[in-house]
């Protein structure tokens, strides 16, 4: 039955013009996505405590500033690279300019 209406909604979706897909993407409940994405999170930390972990304790201790910290090793949540997020790119990523 899941499969029959997965089919029938991307049908419905296909003959939609642009216009059709915007508002109805606006008009999906977003309470919805939220408790979604809050299922998936909590199955990703189940999954992989260590970075939850990590990430959890990292954002405590930077709430209000603007920087971005990347995890080299998760077993240690608070050894991070700090990273402006306006003005710096990682280092490990090429330069595309």
């Amino acid at each position: 039955m899941k499969c029959r209406d997965r089919i029938r909604k991307k049908a419905m979706y296909d003959a939609m013009t642009p216009e059709q897909r915007r508002r109805w993407k606006r008009k999906k409940d977003p309470l919805k996505q939220y408790a979604t994405n809050r299922v998936a999170r909590k199955r990703h930390e189940e999954r992989y405590p260590e970075k939850a972990a990590a990430r959890d304790a990292v954002q405590r201790a930077v709430r209000a500033v603007r920087v971005e910290a990347h995890h080299d090793q998760y077993d240690r949540p608070l050894d991070v690279r700090w990273l402006c997020g306006e003005h710096h790119r990682p280092p490990w990523v090429p330069d595309r300019g």
